[in-house]
């Protein structure tokens, strides 16, 4: 954990206290260098070289998404489009947020809160 970029850091810090880190991978992909942590509960997080978060895969029996780690319009959206969804994984590229949800459905939200797709899947 101790190779982690410190934005990196503090985020598991203040959204996953009480998680336990199982191993940090560093990669290089094109040049540049990717983390993926994988906590003992199976969840996991790619952060970029700076420790910007890229993926989050939440093991939701052990896990829960955290609130507040997208954009307020994000936010806001999920709330009311979503409530009753409970986020299993979501990847941000800085412009998109692509969320897949316990019951296979997926939602793409650009950043400003506008959905730009969403699909049910059975």
């Amino acid at each position: 954990a101790e190779q982690l970029p410190e934005k990196a850091g503090l985020f598991i810090k203040d959204y996953f206290p009480e998680a336990k880190i199982k191993a940090v991978y560093k990669k290089w992909d094109d040049g540049v260098v990717e983390y993926k942590v994988i906590f003992k509960s199976k969840t996991t997080i790619e952060f970029d070289m700076v420790g910007a978060w890229s993926e989050i895969d939440v093991n939701t029996k052990k896990d829960v998404m955290p609130r507040f780690i997208y954009t307020q319009y994000v936010n806001e959206t999920i709330d009311k489009e979503f409530y009753d969804q409970i986020i299993e994984k979501v990847e941000n590229d800085g412009v998109y947020y692509e969320f897949e949800f316990k019951d296979n459905s997926e939602a793409k939200i650009k950043t400003t809160g506008q959905v730009i797709s969403f699909t049910k899947n059975d």
